[in-house]
């Protein structure tokens, strides 16, 4: 009798390949929807706290300089538009007009938002007065972001109060 040397096959079968596969296959089916939305959600998360920011700079400034505005615009230089979604500016608004002259410095430019964000705003421009104040006594204002296509169809309200202060909150009307 002649001694053979037997060597251990080491490997996966074409079962538990096809079984790791089609584990694989179902984790990508259910995951891909989800992360979808984790990612619009970020989107809309990351516009809304760049408004806000936005906003506080403006009221913060607006007591440093005597005014601030933040208003819509689609050139970064002017208050040329009315759609927030274009983007906006905040600057020194020296004399409280709501209107960039040319001797008030631009503080912050933020681009246009992602396409899947929609804003509907009472108004395309927002001033601050000296005292940290909206200028338009008893004024309020109302900025809603939204998910374009979104299935849960909710998105975030920003309200400024007359005092200023931006808040958020959900806003569950986005159509």
């Amino acid at each position: 009798m002649t001694s053979q040397n037997f060597r251990r096959q080491s490997g996966f079968t074409m079962l538990e390949v096809l079984v790791a596969v089609a584990v694989t296959i179902i984790v990508l089916v259910i995951a891909v929807p989800n992360f979808t939305g984790v990612v619009r959600s970020n989107k809309l998360t990351s516009a809304v706290n760049d408004f806000v920011s936005a906003l506080h700079l403006t009221r913060s400034e607006a007591v440093r300089a005597g005014g601030a505005t933040i208003c819509a615009t689609d050139n970064q230089a002017d208050c040329n538009s009315t759609d927030w979604h274009d983007g906006w500016i905040v600057f020194s608004d020296f004399n409280s007009d709501g209107v960039r002259d040319t001797d008030e410095p631009i503080i912050r430019a933020s681009d246009a938002l992602p396409t899947s964000v929609t804003i509907n705003a009472d108004s395309p421009v927002i001033t601050y007065g000296r005292n940290g104040f909206l200028s338009k006594p008893g004024a309020t204002e109302s900025i809603v972001f939204c998910n374009e296509g979104a299935k849960d169809l909710e998105g975030r309200e920003v309200k400024v109060n007359s005092a200023g202060r931006p808040n958020t909150d959900t806003y569950s009307s986005c159509t």
